[in-house]
């Protein structure tokens, strides 16, 4: 009995380590150096603005089986000119339809760099 006890404890930690290796290695984008806490900050102290999503791709990363997805935006602000930015977003399967080339979105942007662009979920 003692001897199952400490294979649990064991399995359970595996467990707990892997899913803190999930959270720091996945949710930098499968290995491909995007960084989603970059896109946590923009959409904490961005600018709102309007944006019109031109094209769409999975890439294959998942959170809670929810897609990763690549955005290539047309971002309207409300002064200034247009610009195209691509940026990515976790998006909950029941919302994809919303996300479709065409629609219009909210997202926020730095007016500072405009590589800097999160999509409001």
């Amino acid at each position: 009995m003692k001897n199952m006890i400490t294979a649990l404890i064991v399995l359970a930690g595996l467990v707990i380590i892997g899913g803190v290796i999930y959270l720091v290695v996945g949710t930098k984008g499968a290995g491909d150096g995007f960084d989603f806490s970059h896109t946590q900050r923009t959409l904490e102290s961005g600018t709102p603005a309007k944006a019109r999503v031109l094209k769409i791709r999975d890439t294959g990363g998942r959170l809670n089986s929810n897609p990763s997805i690549e955005f290539q935006l047309e971002v309207h602000p409300e002064t200034g000119p247009s610009f195209t930015a691509t940026t990515r977003a976790i998006i909950s399967t029941v919302d994809l339809p919303r996300f479709q080339p065409g629609a219009d979105i909210n997202v926020k942007y730095d007016p500072a760099d405009h590589g800097s662009v999160a999509v409001i979920p």
